[in-house]
């Protein structure tokens, strides 16, 4: 969405598609708006559950819509100022449908609170980069590049204000952050705030662990607690962070995991690892279900370097290396055998 009056605009037109009164061409224009945006849908489906909840629409009721418009503006605040709406004689009785692009507002006010018009100016202002099914990649306003696994999630503002960079994360993420002394890059990490000036780091946020975790590639790194900024830790090439989810506690370490960014590169090293450890990387980096058959089989340990290789081949070369069996039942993989 480009800016607040995109919105009145399409109003008329969303409500009509809403409750079936809209043509060929209107439908087009309403799903191809609804589709071209992750906060335009968001929007389409609050109105609808608007319309659903008033219930007015079979009843035809009349409001004077133009009064209700300007106290709601009011109420609002100087996002919705400027907007200009086409008013009509206000003696003409017009349907409920028609009206309601100007009332939907009011009605998202008094019936869904003001969170759901601080939703509308919100999205105005800020992008959403959403991994649903593969890892994404993208470059943010300042040029930074972020590389997102899959089932997570960045909100970032369409322009950086002057003084920070500041953006929320949901999941697994890769940073290559642009230097810029003036203005810090900050991580909104779901309990956790990270703050760095120019530098490429890992973090997760997924919680699997109950901790989030932070571990720096090139430059350095502060991590503190978003409730407690005095509770912080520094963190430079080769540290990992974790930051509690249960206490709330920071503990810095040396980074042992080679294999953080597998994920991203598709390359993974393993050194005299058990079986069971090889399997929890490879589910991650390939998102599959593999299971071991037996526990007396997990404890066997490999030595075995993969390189950008796909999945039945990674199995290939450690069903050789363990004299394993590998069957599949459904989307669920199991690896058989007799143990080391």
């Amino acid at each position: 969405m480009n800016n607040n009056n995109e919105h009145i605009e399409y109003l008329d037109l969303v409500v009509k598609y809403l409750v079936n009164e809209a043509d060929d061409n209107e439908v087009k224009l309403v799903e191809s708006w609804v589709e071209s945006d992750a906060g335009n849908r968001k929007v389409f489906d609050e109105y609808k559950k608007i319309l659903d909840m008033t219930g007015q629409a079979e009843r035809g009721e009349y409001v004077d819509e133009d009064t209700e418009w300007d106290v709601f503006r009011s109420r609002a605040g100087s996002s919705f100022t400027d907007l200009k709406v086409i008013k009509t004689d206000k003696r003409e009785k017009r349907p409920f449908v028609v009206r309601f692009a100007r009332v939907a507002a009011i009605i998202m006010l008094t019936l869904i609170s003001a969170a759901a018009v601080y939703f509308i100016s919100d999205s105005l202002n800020y992008n959403k980069l959403v991994a649903d099914t593969g890892i994404t990649e993208d470059k943010l306003p300042d040029g930074t590049l972020v590389t997102l696994n899959i089932n997570s999630s960045l909100k970032f503002p369409k322009k950086f204000n002057k003084d920070r960079r500041k953006v929320i994360l949901e999941g697994e993420a890769y940073f290559t952050v642009i230097p810029d002394k003036e203005k810090p890059f900050i991580v909104n990490a779901g309990k956790a705030v990270i703050q760095v000036l120019g530098t490429s780091f890992y973090v997760n946020t997924s919680g699997n662990n109950e901790k989030i975790e932070v571990v720096v590639h090139t430059g350095r790194v502060e991590v503190s607690d978003k409730k407690d900024n005095s509770k912080k830790i520094i963190l430079e090439a080769g540290d990992r962070g974790e930051f509690s989810l249960k206490d709330g506690m920071l503990v810095k370490s040396t980074n042992k995991d080679v294999n953080y960014l597998s994920w991203k590169t598709m390359n993974m090293t393993f050194t005299e690892n058990t079986l069971s450890e090889i399997i929890n990387t490879i589910n991650k980096v390939y998102g599959s279900n593999i299971v071991l058959g037996s526990d007396n089989i997990g404890n066997c340990t490999v030595t075995v370097t993969f390189t950008d290789q796909t999945l039945d081949a990674v199995l290939n070369v450690l069903s050789a290396t363990l004299d394993l069996r590998v069957r599949k039942d459904g989307n669920t993989i199991i690896l058989e055998g007799e143990g080391c």
